[in-house]
């Protein structure tokens, strides 16, 4: 099972339309059926109740969206904490990193942001200015 397919599955529960669905997420009707028709042959259930008017979740729908809500909830929490967990600052700077007081500054700086990335580029004022 993908996630893709799980996403899907919440917004055509979300909607109650395949075609709303599709379009929160800037995909095909077609892949979105595809998509659901794949992942309830893989769970061997039917998900939707399908008629021409609406869509509705079944018995079994509503069990698997249960689970899967706070499912993608997490991953994309995990996935938040994980690029919030990537801070890079960029200094570029001229004749000053050879001066004793920014180099404690910058002693300072890294005690009190240990986690932070820095990353510091030595370029000519006119470069930096640029």
């Amino acid at each position: 099972m993908e996630i893709k397919q799980m996403k899907y599955f919440c917004k055509v529960a979300e909607f109650k339309s395949f075609t709303k669905a599709a379009k929160e997420l800037f995909v095909s009707q077609p892949a979105i059926t595809n998509c659901i028709h794949q992942l309830e042959n893989e769970l061997n259930v039917k998900l939707f109740t399908r008629t021409t008017k609406k869509v509705s979740l079944t018995h079994e729908g509503k069990l698997f969206l249960n689970r899967v809500k706070p499912i993608l909830s997490d991953i994309s929490s995990s996935i938040d904490e994980i690029k919030s967990c990537n801070k890079c600052l960029t200094l570029e700077l001229s004749y000053l990193m050879h001066n004793p007081i920014f180099l404690q500054s910058l002693l300072q700086f890294k005690k009190n942001y240990p986690d932070l990335c820095l990353k510091i580029k030595e370029n000519g004022s006119i470069l930096i200015l640029s």
